[in-house]
């Protein structure tokens, strides 16, 4: 029931904030011919942050550390100013579960996810624009659990639901570089009908190049 209601309530909010901007933000005659290309291709790199992890069957709280995170996609522009994509993004995380609010043992997990994407874009002036983005895709989760921990969530898997916003500048006519800001959630997955593992937001930020 809280997964349900937190996928309409946040993806709701999300497409009516780019519809809104959609019809409100125009583009600057002078924008930068790069601005125009069909195709976009990027790399980012960055931070994801801590947060909860919703285990159902675990008998101890468990929350994820901060780790590294890369990300790369595709965008192919529908019209000039929104684009569909596909992504993937690769983290390695660690995995601290909590008992009697202190730290019982560590755990470590690989994340790899690949969606799609729309993404409008909003030219600011000749240089800067804005990108937000929301995204749907498969999350894979690889865990690596001490032996004690008594949890089997090998091929755990779920569904991704994101939202993110890039901060675009043009630095020359051939790439772009732009700083992105967004969370990561999961309403729904686990591993087939044993055990359930959800988390909300979830934020990040990294930085990259598009050509």
């Amino acid at each position: 029931m809280k997964s349900n209601q937190f996928i309409k309530q946040n993806t709701l909010f999300i497409i009516f904030l780019m519809l809104f901007t959609f019809n409100e933000i125009k583009a600057d005659e002078s924008e930068s011919e790069i601005f125009h290309k069909n195709v976009e291709y990027g790399l980012s790199a960055g931070y994801l942050f801590g947060g909860n992890i919703n285990i159902s069957d675990a008998p101890n709280k468990f929350e994820k550390t901060g780790s590294f995170m890369i990300k790369g996609f595709i965008d192919s522009y529908l019209i000039p100013k929104l684009a569909a994509g596909l992504y993937l993004q690769y983290s390695y995380s660690g995995l601290e579960e909590i008992e009697n609010d202190r730290l019982k043992n560590k755990h470590n997990a690989s994340i790899i996810e690949i969606g799609g994407s729309l993404k409008p874009r909003f030219i600011l002036n000749p240089k800067w624009a804005l990108k937000p983005g929301l995204y749907i895709g498969y999350r894979k989760f690889f865990f690596d659990f001490n032996a004690d921990c008594g949890l089997e969530l090998d091929n755990a898997h779920g569904m991704a639901l994101n939202a993110a916003v890039e901060i675009q500048y043009v630095y020359s006519s051939s790439y772009i570089i732009f700083s992105e800001i967004g969370f990561v959630t999961q309403p729904y997955g686990g591993k087939e009908d044993i055990t359930h593992l959800d988390f909300g937001p979830i934020f990040y930020i990294t930085a990259g190049i598009a050509l």
